[in-house]
């Protein structure tokens, strides 16, 4: 925990990228979710009217061959929020305040929209909830 809290200490200094998010997943390995072997891809920041998040998709194949991807999130001060675990597909890009996915119907979720100062409590994607999941 001391490592995590000093990490974040110097993230004020300068500015996220990739890599940094990669290290403090690394760090904190919040209940086995974030694995050296894992392969992490940062978003844009995605910002709202009220607050500004950091994503990763982190994506990784478990011992049984099942590969996993989950979606961490970091407030605009660094902080890791939490995570969507268990996501189909890959988010493709940031457009506003909302993820976009690969999906073509947009009764069945494409998107997950992001409003105020809090990530939404749950994403409806491609037909299927994932709920958003605290350290």
């Amino acid at each position: 925990m001391k490592k995590y809290i000093a990490l974040l200490i110097v993230f004020f200094a300068y500015s996220l990228n990739a890599m940094d998010l990669e290290k403090v997943l690394k760090l904190t390995n919040s209940n086995g979710y974030f694995p050296e072997n894992a392969e992490y891809v940062a978003f844009p920041k995605l910002c709202t009217e009220k607050s500004c998040f950091y994503l990763v998709l982190v994506s990784h194949v478990l011992p049984n061959n099942h590969g996993v991807k989950r979606l961490a999130v970091f407030s605009n001060t660094y902080k890791y929020l939490g995570v969507y675990s268990g996501l189909n597909d890959a988010p493709v890009k940031v457009v506003g305040d909302a993820l976009l996915f690969p999906y073509a119907d947009e009764e069945l979720g494409t998107r997950i929209v992001f409003k105020g100062i809090n990530p939404p409590k749950s994403a409806y994607l491609d037909g299927e909830h994932f709920e958003f999941e605290k350290p």
